[in-house]
């Protein structure tokens, strides 16, 4: 691969929001961010830029001269420009905001968090919303219980306003029980998140790849190559062979080989770097879509590192096929003891048990599409994958109708 192509590390800004009644979640967060970049998942692929207003070694300086939301914005900036924002509530929603910053219609706002929740999401920008679902315990002698019961009482009428009037949720709300059930969920989001990103990073830089290869082919016809099917299958694998743990003993896994053919009705040609990407549709409609499928049949990432210290995210997650030449691309996993199954790419292994819960599908019947692209190839074939059920494996099959 060219020497330009480099790994390069994910650095996303995370925007902080919460009233103060939640400083252990948001403690927790900051946790749960600084042990995703050190541990073994994502050591060296991401660093996270955590936007607070109480950074404890940039804590935001409040200036007299501008309200304490003006502040915020001012030095640490606004949600709208970063990559996330975790929104976290729980007893309060925060201070009113003076009449000068209102909403286009002229409405207040009804707390500084809510300014920032509204202001990711006109940017289009991804948000988090968590809620403490425990309720909080007010002293009857609190001299202060009318503030906080009002304060609870705003908390519960936004969450009511994202409920339409048919009884549907107008935004996603993610629930926990106390801060050590939050950090857990918390971390799942923030896995699948990264990975989702991680897999944009790379179709991008493969992207890129295909448009400067391009340019130097210039104007003339150029063979592509011929990426046709050749087995398509289920088979168990004995997990003291491949490397996953207890609790399971083996796992069925389905995938398909797929060769360069040199027998095809037209020429083709060798292909340097081979992406896979798969979807899963559940009666035509896309649930979840993998990037950077599993070529089966080469190292693991983490071994492949060891061995090339200077391998790029694309020689991660390509392969190379010579006419004549065939691979393996691992389509999902299930383990007989499970009513579900998982789809599986390279950063399957770094989940316990293979099993990462972003990649899990509970359905009866997927057609599964793998889109193969490289320069000058981009090429679709369909299957159908059957969920046998608790007790069994899965079916996979080349749809022919």
């Amino acid at each position: 691969m060219g020497a330009d192509m480099v790994t390069s590390q994910l650095m996303l800004r995370v925007f902080l929001s919460s009233p103060g009644d939640v400083a252990e979640e948001r403690r927790l967060a900051r946790e749960v961010m600084e042990k995703l970049e050190r541990g073994h998942l994502l050591r060296g692929k991401v660093h996270f830029d955590i936007v607070a207003w109480d950074d404890g070694y940039a804590a935001v300086p409040m200036d007299a001269r501008e309200t304490p939301q003006d502040s915020v914005t001012r030095y640490i900036g606004r949600p709208s420009d970063c990559d996330l924002t975790l929104v976290i509530l729980w007893s309060r929603l925060g201070t009113r905001l003076p009449p000068h910053v209102s909403r286009s219609d002229g409405s207040p706002y009804p707390s500084g968090t809510v300014w920032e929740y509204e202001d990711a999401l006109a940017a289009s920008k991804p948000v988090f919303l968590y809620r403490r679902s425990a309720k909080p315990q007010i002293d009857l002698d609190d001299p202060e219980i009318d503030t906080k019961r009002a304060q609870y009482g705003a908390v519960k009428s936004f969450f009511d306003g994202l409920i339409d009037s048919d009884g549907s949720l107008r935004a996603g709300v993610n629930d926990y029980a106390d801060p050590t059930a939050f950090s857990t969920l918390l971390r799942e989001h923030l896995e699948a998140f990264v990975n989702e990103r991680l897999s944009r990073q790379i179709v991008t830089l493969f992207d890129e790849l295909e448009r400067k290869e391009r340019e130097l082919q210039g104007s003339a016809a150029v063979v592509g190559p011929h990426l046709v099917p050749v087995k398509v299958e289920v088979d168990a694998r004995t997990l003291i062979a491949v490397g996953a743990s207890a609790p399971h003993s083996f796992v069925y896994c389905a995938s398909v080989l797929l060769r360069n053919d040199p027998n095809g009705s037209h020429p083709t040609a060798e292909a340097p770097s081979v992406l896979g990407q798969i979807t899963f549709l559940d009666h035509g409609v896309p649930v979840l879509t993998i990037n950077t499928a599993r070529w089966g049949d080469t190292d693991q990432p983490a071994i492949r590192k060891a061995k090339d210290p200077f391998a790029s995210l694309i020689d991660l997650n390509t392969v190379p096929f010579r006419i004549g030449e065939t691979h393996e691309l691992n389509v999902a996993i299930k383990y007989p003891d499970q009513a579900f199954f998982y789809a599986f790419d390279n950063g399957t292994y770094d989940h316990p048990n293979w099993e990462n819960p972003a990649f899990r599908l509970d359905g009866g019947t997927y057609e599964v599409t793998v889109r193969l692209r490289g320069v000058h190839l981009d090429q679709e074939h369909r299957f159908r994958l059957c969920n046998l059920g608790t007790g069994a494996g899965l079916e996979f099959s080349l749809d022919v109708g």
